[in-house]
């Protein structure tokens, strides 16, 4: 922040705590006071690694509310004097007769225009800020970058194919799933590595692609599970070369593996 702020208090929001609760408990303190620090004196305090990281994500819901904060402190509109203009003398009223069917028309048009008023206000859509979907993408822990969210939906005027957007948070949701499609097929070739990395090391021939499958649906998807089951594969072959194990053919000893990194 470019001007010193002081505070006598913060909001504290739920995803502070529960973004600091994730790291080591040794590094807990010093990012709770960095924080403070920042949103009661706006003191930078440097931190290093993951803390570091922690608290810029939380910097820029506290610099928004220090702005509104600051303005919120030059007062509101100021009052103005209403002035009414004096009836002048000596003038006759003249009383119109009602017409009723004027007022009946009146009545159902005033009606429809306040139900158009209504839809208009329940459609509308409030453009987000960088400081909102900045917040947003840290209480869901994705890895959307906030400004080219902003860019992107600014280029096109807010629209989401042709038609307006109506929910900036579905958007954000929807850009989730769009960014774990690349990391699923990635995941599956670092599997397939560590596959071919169990084949080569297992003591037998095996035939093409024998055991997978199995490889494959043990691993979850996930591959710090699939490089355990290979280095258990490995563990398993020195095992055989020794003379202390026997094998079971390479699907049969995946699920081997698989259960002894479970144990």
């Amino acid at each position: 922040m470019s001007e010193k702020i002081l505070r006598d208090s913060f909001v504290f929001y739920r995803s502070f705590f529960v973004a600091i609760s994730q790291l080591p408990k040794k590094y807990q303190l010093d990012t709770y006071q960095a924080l403070a620090r920042y949103a009661l004196d706006s003191d930078e305090i440097a931190l290093n690694g993951i803390s570091s990281a922690v608290l810029e994500l939380c910097k820029p819901q506290i610099d928004a509310n220090n702005r509104r904060f600051e303005n919120g402190k030059k007062g509101g509109r100021k009052n103005q004097t209403e002035t009414k203009a004096e009836p002048k003398q000596n003038q006759t009223e003249t009383k119109a007769e009602p017409n009723v069917n004027v007022n009946v028309n009146d009545n159902v048009n005033d009606n429809v225009n306040e139900k158009e008023k209504e839809v208009k206000r329940k459609s509308a859509f409030a453009q987000p800020t960088l400081e909102d979907v900045t917040a947003y993408c840290f209480e869901r822990g994705n890895n959307i970058d906030p400004q080219r969210f902003i860019d992107y939906y600014e280029s096109n005027g807010w629209r989401v194919g042709r038609n307006q957007m109506k929910d900036w948070k579905a958007a954000v949701r929807n850009w989730e799933s769009r960014d774990a499609a690349p990391k699923k097929a990635d995941n599956e070739a670092e599997i397939r590595q560590y596959y071919q990395q169990a084949k080569q090391l297992y003591p037998t021939d095996t035939g093409k692609d024998e055991g997978w499958e199995t490889f494959r649906k043990k691993s979850k998807g996930d591959p710090k599970i699939a490089r355990r089951i290979a280095n258990c594969i490995g563990e398993m072959a020195e095992q055989y070369y020794s003379g202390t194990v026997g094998l079971n053919g390479l699907d049969k000893d995946i699920e081997v593996a698989y259960e002894h990194i479970r144990g």
